[in-house]
Protein backbone atom coordinates (compact mmCIF):
# COMPACT_ATOMS: atom_id res chain seq x y z
CA UNK A 1 0.00 0.00 0.00
CA UNK A 2 1.57 3.75 -1.21
CA UNK A 3 2.37 5.92 1.97
CA UNK A 4 -0.24 8.18 0.77
CA UNK A 5 -3.20 5.62 0.98
CA UNK A 6 -2.21 4.97 4.38
CA UNK A 7 -2.53 8.75 5.24
CA UNK A 8 -5.97 8.69 3.89
CA UNK A 9 -7.08 5.29 5.62
CA UNK A 10 -5.50 6.56 9.12
CA UNK A 11 -8.28 10.10 8.11
CA UNK A 12 -10.71 8.48 7.06
CA UNK A 13 -11.14 5.76 10.40
CA UNK A 14 -12.63 8.02 13.11
CA UNK A 15 -15.67 8.29 10.98
CA UNK A 16 -15.65 5.28 8.39
CA UNK A 17 -17.74 3.00 10.06
CA UNK A 18 -20.57 5.74 9.76
CA UNK A 19 -20.20 5.96 5.82
CA UNK A 20 -23.12 5.67 3.68
CA UNK A 21 -20.84 2.70 1.80
CA UNK A 22 -20.99 0.72 4.40
CA UNK A 23 -24.74 0.00 4.78
CA UNK A 24 -24.96 -0.29 1.10
CA UNK A 25 -21.70 -1.91 -0.31
CA UNK A 26 -19.77 -3.49 2.51
CA UNK A 27 -22.50 -4.83 4.76
CA UNK A 28 -23.69 -6.89 2.06
CA UNK A 29 -20.38 -8.20 0.70
CA UNK A 30 -19.92 -8.76 4.44
CA UNK A 31 -23.02 -11.18 5.12
CA UNK A 32 -22.49 -13.26 1.69
CA UNK A 33 -18.63 -13.86 2.69
CA UNK A 34 -20.14 -15.27 5.89
CA UNK A 35 -22.97 -17.01 4.56
CA UNK A 36 -20.48 -18.44 1.83
CA UNK A 37 -17.71 -19.13 4.42
CA UNK A 38 -20.28 -20.63 6.58
CA UNK A 39 -21.16 -23.08 3.77
CA UNK A 40 -17.69 -23.92 3.18
CA UNK A 41 -17.13 -24.80 7.04
CA UNK A 42 -19.23 -24.32 9.50
CA UNK A 43 -17.03 -24.37 12.39
CA UNK A 44 -14.07 -22.91 11.62
CA UNK A 45 -11.90 -22.59 14.14
CA UNK A 46 -9.54 -19.86 12.79
CA UNK A 47 -10.60 -16.81 10.64
CA UNK A 48 -7.74 -14.02 9.75
CA UNK A 49 -9.05 -10.96 8.30
CA UNK A 50 -6.12 -9.19 6.21
CA UNK A 51 -6.98 -5.46 5.88
CA UNK A 52 -9.58 -5.48 8.60
CA UNK A 53 -9.85 -2.07 8.52
CA UNK A 54 -12.40 -1.12 11.87
CA UNK A 55 -13.07 -4.58 12.16
CA UNK A 56 -16.66 -4.65 11.06
CA UNK A 57 -16.08 -8.48 9.62
CA UNK A 58 -14.57 -9.27 12.30
CA UNK A 59 -17.67 -8.35 14.55
CA UNK A 60 -19.90 -9.87 12.46
CA UNK A 61 -17.47 -13.23 12.44
CA UNK A 62 -17.82 -13.26 16.02
CA UNK A 63 -21.37 -13.25 16.23
CA UNK A 64 -21.68 -16.36 13.43
CA UNK A 65 -18.69 -18.16 14.62
CA UNK A 66 -18.57 -17.49 18.34
CA UNK A 67 -15.72 -20.23 18.92
CA UNK A 68 -13.62 -19.38 16.23
CA UNK A 69 -10.10 -17.48 17.17
CA UNK A 70 -10.54 -14.02 15.23
CA UNK A 71 -7.56 -12.32 14.32
CA UNK A 72 -7.61 -8.23 11.95
CA UNK A 73 -4.79 -7.13 10.27
CA UNK A 74 -4.61 -3.71 8.84
CA UNK A 75 -1.65 -1.33 7.27
CA UNK A 76 -3.39 1.41 8.70
CA UNK A 77 -2.71 2.02 12.47
CA UNK A 78 -5.20 4.27 13.06
CA UNK A 79 -7.88 1.59 11.38
CA UNK A 80 -6.04 -0.92 14.12
CA UNK A 81 -6.99 1.47 16.48
CA UNK A 82 -10.33 2.12 15.51
CA UNK A 83 -11.05 -1.93 15.70
CA UNK A 84 -9.59 -2.65 18.72
CA UNK A 85 -11.68 -0.25 20.44
CA UNK A 86 -14.97 -1.55 18.75
CA UNK A 87 -14.20 -5.24 18.85
CA UNK A 88 -12.97 -6.52 22.11
CA UNK A 89 -11.90 -10.65 21.92
CA UNK A 90 -10.13 -10.82 18.07
CA UNK A 91 -6.13 -10.46 17.77
CA UNK A 92 -6.06 -6.80 16.34
CA UNK A 93 -2.59 -6.12 14.64
CA UNK A 94 -0.57 -3.40 12.63
CA UNK A 95 0.87 -4.61 9.48
CA UNK A 96 4.52 -3.59 8.26
CA UNK A 97 6.21 -0.98 9.52
CA UNK A 98 5.61 2.15 9.95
Amino acid sequence: MAHRDLHRFNRWAAGYDRHWMQRIIFEPVQRTTLALAESQLARPATILDVGCGTGRLLRSAAIRFPEANLTGVDAAIEMVEQARAATPGPNILPAGNR
